[in-house]
């Protein structure tokens, strides 16, 4: 295989990969899964992984620039000292 085997997907164990001459097949050493199914990269293969970590990373930056917007936002009304009307009885003195 041309990349290390990652971990197992059913509970995160390490895997070996074991062969008796004609089958190859991967072993979890922590909960004994196996699998025969051995094709170059296939075991690395999680389409579902793989799209929640890109879906992950979309939120990730959409979040960051929110958090950036909403801290310019406290700064202008800083700097310009506009209050929230909502929070004062309207009583202007």
């Amino acid at each position: 295989m041309s990349e290390p085997l990652k971990p197992c997907p059913f509970c995160e164990g390490e895997v070996t990969l074991d062969h008796d001459g004609n089958t190859q097949w991967i072993s979890c050493t922590k909960c004994s899964y196996e699998s025969c199914f051995i094709v170059d990269n296939f075991w690395n293969t999680r389409p579902i992984e793989d799209a929640l970590r890109d879906e992950i990373a979309v939120l990730k930056s959409k979040l960051q620039i929110s958090e950036g917007r909403i801290e310019d936002m406290i700064e202008v009304q800083k700097k310009y000292m506009i209050f929230d009307l909502s929070k004062h009885d309207g009583d202007p003195t």
